[in-house]
C-alpha cells in the first residue's frame, strides 16, 4: 500500500489483508462506521484496524460516549467541536 494520499505513518488496513476471523470483525466495524458516517470508513479506523483489539476497545469507549445522559447532546457536541480545534482534527 501507498503512503501518499494519507495523513498517517501507518497505511490504512484492509479487512481483505487480515486472518479469516480478523477480516469478518473488520468487515462487521467498518461496515458499522460507514453506516454513522454516512461516507466511507473514516482512515483513523482504518489505521487502527491495524491492532483489532485497540480498534473494539476504542469503538466501546466512543459508544459509551454517546450513550451518556449526564450532559445535553447539544453541549456534548459543542465540547467535542471545541477539542478537534484545539487539536487540529478534522474528524
Amino acid at each position: 500500500m501507498s503512503l501518499q494520499n494519507t495523513p498517517s505513518r501507518l497505511a490504512p488496513r484492509d479487512a481483505s489483508d487480515a486472518g479469516i476471523f480478523t477480516s469478518l470483525f473488520l468487515r462487521i466495524i467498518y461496515g458499522m462506521a460507514k453506516l454513522r458516517v454516512k461516507l466511507r470508513t473514516p482512515t483513523p479506523m482504518k489505521v487502527q484496524g491495524h491492532q483489532p483489539a485497540v480498534l473494539l476497545g476504542y469503538g466501546l469507549m466512543e459508544e459509551s460516549l454517546s450513550r451518556a445522559t449526564s450532559l445535553p447532546a447539544a453541549l456534548k457536541t459543542l465540547c467535542n467541536l471545541r477539542a478537534a480545534s484545539l487539536i487540529g482534527c478534522r474528524f
